[in-house]
């Protein structure tokens, strides 16, 4: 992403120019939606990481035998007897899980929010460069965009 030519500072671009900009307001434009959909993908991620962290700390209290409803997906519960609620199962990909403590199951989705909400941080970080570069390529595009259309 390179800065504006030299010789909009003269009032006028170039054809070259003008067609390097409109390619690279196109390319900030398609960049930022790919940022935008990255974000909202971590939101949802994080969203399920708070709604597990919510269910291991309701089970602090709960003892064998305790009766719970257990999502199993489109909005659909099944009524439970917990067996043990101090192990909890974590998927590490693959098919593969790990057993944990609750205590450490908790850490383990605590560490994972924050690495979520850091990389939606520095995802944000960028879409602000991005639309800043954006706002200033904008003006300029329209300035001789109109101009071309008014000699025709």
């Amino acid at each position: 992403m390179s800065g504006i030519a030299p010789s909009e500072d003269r009032g006028r671009i170039s054809e070259t120019e003008l067609q390097r900009l409109l390619y690279e307001y196109d390319f900030l434009q398609r960049f930022a939606g790919l940022i935008k959909t990255r974000i909202d993908t971590l939101n949802a991620l994080r969203s399920n990481f708070i709604n597990a962290k919510n269910v291991l700390d309701s089970l602090k209290d709960k003892k064998e035998g305790h009766e719970v409803l257990v999502p199993i997906g489109g909005g659909v519960y099944i009524y439970c007897s917990l067996k043990n609620s101090q192990n909890i199962l974590i998927s590490l990909g693959a098919g593969y899980v790990i057993e944990k403590t609750l205590d450490q199951a908790l850490e383990y989705v605590d560490e994972r929010i924050n690495e979520i909400e850091k990389s939606i941080e520095e995802l944000s970080k960028q879409l602000n460069q991005v639309a800043s570069k954006l706002s200033e390529i904008e003006p300029i595009l329209r300035k001789y965009l109109s101009e071309q259309r008014g000699s025709r």
